[in-house]
């Protein structure tokens, strides 16, 4: 796995270094979007529809109502930014509790140094004890509520959770459903069911349209295709590369 970065995993008096690496990542073939001229990728600018210019000096501002914008300084983003960035601070231990995935935002794996005992000491004991640490990360400036569980054969693992008020409640009342149609539900998840989700595979209908594209073009070098630009234009006419 790939670290994304490193942080600071504090609880009680301890602090241990830790990695952070995603648990999980897409897989899926990007498409960019190209100048049809050229084939340069384009690139998005800071542009002001007020002035109609570019915006080359930019300042951070909360809109009060539409249109309206309280405008925040430097003074006053250091006042609200956390303390600390990098850090998973766990403030308590408690029984491994059942999190509904609504309030889950995130997934990371935390890693231990090369040899790191405290690591691997926090881990045993966590599921010993069987509890998980609760408490709040603040990574690439952003804090959020957090839980670090101890899973078996693995590692330390982070959940990042959204707050109760981001939390859009249900608000549809249920119907009852006949138990006729309820009995007919239930024959068709049975006849359906997969018992083993790693089964599950992409589609490859974009790799193999690309795969095609490409065979095509080998066979018939007649077909259009854009080269990678060397050289861009930036602003104000500079050539960049």
């Amino acid at each position: 796995m790939r670290t994304l970065i490193n942080a600071s995993l504090r609880y009680g008096s301890k602090e241990i270094i830790v990695g952070v690496a995603s648990v999980a990542s897409r897989k899926e073939v990007t498409l960019k979007t190209l100048h049809e001229t050229c084939g340069t990728p384009i690139s998005l600018r800071k542009w002001c529809a007020s002035c109609g210019t570019e915006a080359d000096k930019t300042v951070k501002g909360w809109e009060q109502v539409p249109g309206s914008f309280l405008v925040l300084d430097e003074v006053d983003l250091a006042a609200i930014a956390p303390e600390a960035d990098k850090t998973v601070v766990l403030e308590s231990f408690m029984a491994i509790p059942s999190l509904e995935s609504p309030y889950i935002e995130r997934n990371y794996w935390l890693t231990p140094g090369a040899i790191d005992l405290g690591y691997w000491a926090l881990h045993a004991a966590m599921k010993a004890e069987k509890v998980v640490g609760v408490g709040h990360s603040v990574l690439w400036g952003k804090e959020s509520p957090c839980v670090v569980a101890a899973l078996g054969g693995e590692g330390l693992l982070l959940k990042t959770l959204f707050y109760d008020e981001e939390i859009a409640a249900w608000d549809i009342a249920p119907v009852i459903s006949p138990p006729a149609v309820v009995t007919a539900q239930r024959k068709l998840l049975t006849t359906t069911r997969v018992e083993n989700p790693r089964l599950f595979k992409r589609p490859t209908r974009v790799t193999e349209l690309l795969a095609a594209k490409m065979a095509s073009k080998a066979k018939d070098p007649t077909l259009k295709t854009v080269k990678k630009a060397l050289k861009t234009t930036g602003p104000k006419g500079k050539v960049t590369r």
